[in-house]
């Protein structure tokens, strides 16, 4: 995915200008027009020069970068997208006007980088599948069953693409909720500039609301759509898919459906299991505001030896973090793309990370996702 191509500056035509300066100078009956024509012709030509550049500025305009990478080409999102396949509206989040982005990974999920960055082993690929289903959760089961099972850098992991319905995705886009509903959205907003944050609610905080907020007119659209998702992801059939993926035997004793906005870069950059928080296993859903952060949002899985020679004083390289525990170098980098997402499960070298080393658009766009967690 990438930038629309500006559109290119109007060239006058100055040879039919120069035509037209000297018959209005052979016409005039005195040297008055033709100074004027004079100055008309110059001012004309400065236009042209500022045209020019602007082209060169166009042509050369750089591409989707990632960490450490040269440029890559850049294609329009409708290009990417399937036709009929895209939304109009302004993505939640949004700071400045959005183009329309896809509802699936696209093409670009199944490309092969020219250059990888120095700090990435491998960009997991998308493995496209289409599936016969009866309904949306036969579906998600499915596209859950056909991704593949990782067994590296730690077991077990799976990366999948396109597990929602393309209308489900769609929906929880369009119905994402403003920052001010977020609970924590008023301790948060003074302070959030200065090193990012992160809003969290959990899907019962619009379930289980009795009335629409004024600010949030798709509440109703959104309460019935979050429900249909927890229904989903907790059903015993789900749940049975993923934890016979991933190899979890033990009973879940608690489920946790989580809607994530994070601010101005927020991430967690240090490297961590998961396991002191008790949960099994962990699921997250991308749900992208623009093509742009592609390379900056995604998570990373790192192996032991990666967490080791991780960078242990970070001088501040990651935002947010206190320089005692830093970031490192990943063996997998998941693509920040529209309706992808991974999942593993946890154990004592289940090392992850959201790092946030060379973030080219951090201040700009919102990293919103969904966390489901399952603890024991």
């Amino acid at each position: 995915m990438g930038s629309y191509t500006p559109a290119r500056p109007t060239r006058p035509d100055l040879s039919a200008l120069w035509s037209k300066y000297g018959e209005e100078r052979l016409r005039a009956r005195n040297w008055t027009m033709a100074v004027r024509m004079g100055w008309t012709l110059l001012f004309v030509a400065l236009l042209d020069g500022f045209a020019v550049a602007q082209e060169d500025a166009v042509a050369q305009e750089p591409a989707v970068l990632w960490p450490g990478s040269e440029a890559v080409p850049s294609a329009a999102p409708e290009a990417l997208a399937p036709a009929g396949n895209t939304t109009g509206s302004l993505f939640a989040g949004s700071r400045i006007p959005m183009e329309r982005c896809p509802t699936t990974a696209g093409e670009m999920g199944t490309a092969t980088p020219a250059n990888k960055s120095v700090h990435v082993n491998e960009f997991p690929q998308c493995q496209m599948h289409a599936v016969d289903s009866v309904d949306d959760k036969d579906y998600m089961i499915k596209q859950l069953q056909a991704a593949p099972t990782m067994k590296s850098p730690f077991a077990s992991s799976t990366y999948f693409c396109n597990l929602l319905p393309s209308h489900l995705y769609t929906e929880i886009i369009d119905t994402w909720p403003p920052d001010e509903l977020f609970p924590n959205h008023v301790a948060k907003e003074n302070s959030c500039g200065k090193g990012g944050c992160r809003y969290s609610m959990t899907s019962s905080s619009i379930t289980k609301r009795k009335t629409a907020a004024s600010n949030y007119p798709k509440w109703a659209q959104a309460r019935t759509l979050y429900k249909k998702l927890q229904d989903i992801v907790f059903s015993r059939e789900f749940e049975s898919a993923l934890f016979k993926k991933l190899g979890v035997t033990k009973v879940v004793k608690t489920r946790e459906f989580r809607i994530l906005s994070d601010k101005h870069g927020y991430s967690n950059g240090r490297i961590h299991t998961d396991l002191g928080a008790g949960k099994m296993a962990t699921m997250m859903w991308y749900l992208p505001v623009t093509d742009k952060t592609v390379w900056d949002y995604g998570t990373c899985l790192h192996s032991t030896s990666q967490w080791k020679s991780r960078a242990i004083k970070a001088g501040g390289k990651h935002r947010g973090s206190d320089g005692v525990d830093g970031e490192g170098d990943c063996y997998y980098k998941f693509r920040f793309l529209p309706n992808t997402g991974y999942s593993f499960k946890t154990g004592q070298s289940s090392w992850h990370s959201a790092p946030n080393f060379f973030i080219k658009h951090w201040d700009e766009y919102d990293r919103n996702t969904i966390l489901l967690n399952w603890y024991w």
